[in-house]
Order: C-alpha cells, then sequence, then structure tokens
C-alpha cells in the first residue's frame, strides 16, 4: 500500500482500519479525513458528553458544539499553509479554541502535533 511510505502514516492507517471495520483508505485525503472524524468522536466521548460519537459521520456537519472549534482550528491551520508556518503553539489560539472543552485545561505538551513551531 502505497500510503505507508511514513512510519506515521502506517500508524494512522492501522488505527484507522482497526475502527473503521476493517476497511483501508485509499487516498491520504481519505486516510486523514477518516482520522479526523475518529478522534473527534473520542473528543466527544471524553469533553462532551452530552453528544452520541456515533452522530459524527461527517466533517461538514459536525454537532453544534464541535463546529465553531473544528472550523477555527481549520482556518488556522489554512492561514497557517499560506504563511509557511507548519506548525503552532497553544497560545497562538484564538480565545474560542483556548476555552474548547477539549482544550482548556489540557497540558500543552499533551496537545500532540499543535504544540511547538
Amino acid at each position: 500500500l502505497s500510503l505507508c511510505y511514513t512510519p506515521l502514516n502506517c500508524a494512522i492507517i492501522l488505527y484507522v482500519y482497526r475502527q473503521s471495520e476493517y476497511v483501508l483508505p485509499t487516498t491520504l485525503t481519505q486516510l486523514y479525513t477518516l482520522y479526523t472524524l475518529h478522534t473527534l468522536k473520542r473528543s466527544a466521548e471524553i469533553h462532551y458528553k452530552s453528544l452520541d460519537p456515533d452522530t459524527i459521520k461527517d466533517l461538514n456537519q459536525l454537532p453544534e458544539p464541535m463546529k465553531h472549534p473544528f472550523e477555527a482550528l481549520c482556518e488556522m491551520a489554512f492561514d497557517g499553509l499560506l504563511e509557511d508556518q507548519l506548525g503552532f503553539d497553544v497560545s497562538q489560539l484564538p480565545l474560542s479554541l483556548q476555552q474548547c472543552p477539549a482544550v482548556k485545561g489540557t497540558k500543552p505538551e499533551l496537545l500532540g502535533l499543535m504544540s511547538g513551531s
């Protein structure tokens, strides 16, 4: 499978494969979309107790409590690409994201790929 050319992609493929009833994505876009959906479902289980994670099926139709933070993060990532900034620090998050239940109170080093420039 040509998607396995980096160790990170291999790890994501294994995760998505197990979570997606053993269906393999065929493009990087599918891979990252499925990974993002599963990550959001997990976030809903932990941080949004009133949401049913099984209702999260499409990135374009997220439940309202998750929609704005996700769109703000996407905008931040897009702006970063335009400015050749591929990483960002927690302090650069908009206030609305800093108050998001999935981020609020989390140690910066636990935010994974978001931390560090």
